[in-house]
């Protein structure tokens, strides 16, 4: 199962700039936690949410500090934070 991200002007939902699949999502817990503490929002496996550009942003930057705190580099981690550094711009998340 994955859920694929499309930029939020792609009405047609045509062309996925990336997806995350179940291990993404283990490896992202305790980030998408802090993300909605932060923000009141959820980024699921099963719904669509819209991501506006800072908060974009913001999941880039909680991933780092996760990174930084764990004192070690997580391949997998850096890979999906890589997968959103490169697409800062709004967004929408659609899950299965």
């Amino acid at each position: 199962m994955a859920v694929e991200f499309y930029d939020l002007n792609d009405k047609s939902l045509r062309d996925c700039i990336f997806q995350l699949y179940d291990p993404d999502f283990e490896k992202l817990q305790s980030v998408l936690a802090e993300y909605k503490k932060l923000t009141g929002l959820s980024i699921d496996q099963f719904g669509d949410t819209h991501i506006h550009e800072d908060h974009v942003k913001l999941i880039v930057e909680l991933i780092e500090e996760s990174l930084t705190n764990n004192h070690h580099s997580d391949l997998q981690l850096l890979q999906i934070k890589k997968k959103f550094k490169e697409n800062i711009r709004n967004l929408i998340a659609i899950g299965d």
